[in-house]
C-alpha cells in the first residue's frame, strides 16, 4: 500500500478542472512508479484551492490532491489464470 501526492496551479479558480488533472498527475506518478496496486479514486480528496503570487505578480489557484493504492491481488484469486513458462524444454526419460 502506497500514498501518492500530487499539486497542481491554475490560473482560475475551477475545482473540476483541478480534480481532473490532479487525477492525471497522479495516474501517471503510479505508472511510473510500476506500483500495479488498485487506485482508490473513490477516496480522492482535492484540497480546497490555496491562492498564491507569482515572481511577475500574478495570481494561481493551488490544489492539492492524494491517492493511495491497495495490494495488486494475485491473479490466481482473481480467478486469472497464470501462464506457464514459455520455452520450458522437458528432460527425456
Amino acid at each position: 500500500m502506497a500514498t501518492y501526492w500530487a499539486v497542481t496551479a491554475l490560473r482560475r479558480r475551477h475545482g473540476r478542472r483541478a480534480a481532473g488533472a490532479l487525477r492525471d498527475q497522479l495516474d501517471r506518478c503510479l505508472a511510473d512508479a510500476g506500483d500495479d496496486g488498485e487506485p482508490d479514486w473513490a477516496a480522492l480528496r482535492v484540497s480546497p484551492p490555496r491562492r498564491e503570487r507569482d515572481t511577475r505578480g500574478r495570481v494561481w489557484w493551488c490544489y492539492e490532491a492524494s491517492v493511495t493504492t491497495s495490494p495488486a491481488s494475485a491473479p490466481e484469486a482473481a480467478g486469472i489464470p497464470v501462464p506457464r513458462s514459455v520455452g520450458a524444454v522437458l528432460a527425456a526419460g
